[in-house]
Order: C-alpha cells, then sequence, then structure tokens
C-alpha cells in the first residue's frame, strides 16, 4: 500500500484542486490523508476532504511544515510506502508512485533516473553524487 500525507494551510481553493488531481489518478492501492496545520479556514477544508476517500486531520495549534510531516509519518506509519506532499504538489499520471518505489528497490535511493545508458556522474563530493539525467527526486 501507498500512503500519502498531504498538508495544507489557508489555501483550500489549492488543496481541492490537489485533491481532484489525486483523485483523477486514484487506485485501491493508496491511502490518503490531509494534514491541515491551524488553517482559519479549516471547516471548509474539512467539507473538501470529506467528498473524497481521504482522512482529514485538523491540528489546533500552528505547527508548522515539519511537525505536520511528522503528523503525516505517524498516521501513515502502517504503509508500505510513504509519499509526502505540500497541498500544491499532485500526481499527473496514474500510477506515478511505480518509478520511485522501483528506484528505492533497484537503485537504494529514491532519484528516479530514467536511462541509465545516458546517466553520468557530474560531481562526487564525500558521500553524494551527482548525476546528469535526473527526472525526479521525492522525500520519504
Amino acid at each position: 500500500m501507498v500512503g500519502i500525507s498531504i498538508t495544507t494551510r489557508n489555501r483550500p481553493d489549492v488543496l481541492r484542486y490537489t485533491l481532484a488531481k489525486f483523485e483523477e489518478f486514484w487506485d485501491e492501492n493508496q491511502g490518503i490523508i490531509v494534514i491541515d496545520d491551524n488553517s482559519e479556514c479549516w471547516e471548509e477544508n474539512k467539507e473538501i476532504v470529506k467528498g473524497h476517500e481521504f482522512y482529514y486531520v485538523y491540528s489546533k495549534e500552528r505547527i508548522g511544515i515539519p511537525q505536520s510531516k511528522n503528523v503525516g509519518f505517524q498516521c501513515l506509519k502502517d504503509y508500505d510506502h510513504q509519499f509526502w506532499f505540500d497541498d500544491d504538489c499532485f500526481p499527473k499520471c496514474a500510477k506515478w508512485y511505480e518509478p520511485f518505489i522501483e528506484a528505492m528497490e533497484y537503485q537504494g535511493h529514491l532519484l528516479y533516473l530514467r536511462d541509465w545508458a545516458h546517466i553520468h556522474p557530474v560531481l562526487h563530493f564525500r558521500n553524494v553524487v551527482e548525476y546528469t539525467g535526473a527526472t525526479a527526486c521525492l522525500m520519504t
């Protein structure tokens, strides 16, 4: 199962659009939780989430983005794979998470490198290697 945490604060229109995008590319392998960091419009946010098959968690005090991500981490602890999004980030295709899961399994990290034949290290610094051709990177 893929667990997705979306943090939001005071942007109901952005949240509405993002959840619509997640719903567009929804499959039964996903679970989504929205973490609301003490929005003034929390009731509207709750109604937006209610219209979807997602969960809503509201913080009565403002805790900030890092702590909101930690709340998402706790809520998703039973999922096989976890992804954290801000409310203005959304998928653009079905099964968007598969390349990242495969990257972790085969490459040991979440830097999705699409075509190994054309990937070359461009920088070595201590234990960090930077490559050409990176498509995307997610932190989990």
